[in-house]
């Protein structure tokens, strides 16, 4: 996922498995030379239910404290958070 700077929240599905196959980067949810991002990273859905989401992206590199960009934007999908 990718979360603009409007807290849009962009998804898409990972082709491959990592470095070695093909994979959809983070930059190609967004598009552009240069996109601007508030927050890049790994979103989890099991039986249409989001599990998780982390910071993990190779291409932006957000600090830790980015991850408050994606608890702020996930928080309008809660119908489709996991309870814990």
């Amino acid at each position: 996922y990718v979360i603009d700077t409007n807290g849009n929240i962009i998804v898409g599905k990972r082709n491959g498995n990592g470095r070695n196959g093909m994979q959809t980067p983070h930059p190609t949810l967004i598009g552009g030379i240069d996109p601007k991002v508030k927050m890049a990273g790994m979103l989890h859905i099991v039986n249409g239910k989001i599990t998780s989401y982390d910071d993990r992206s190779g291409h932006y590199r957000p600090n830790k404290l980015s991850i408050k960009y994606a608890d702020d934007a996930f928080k309008k999908y809660k119908k489709f958070m996991e309870e814990k």
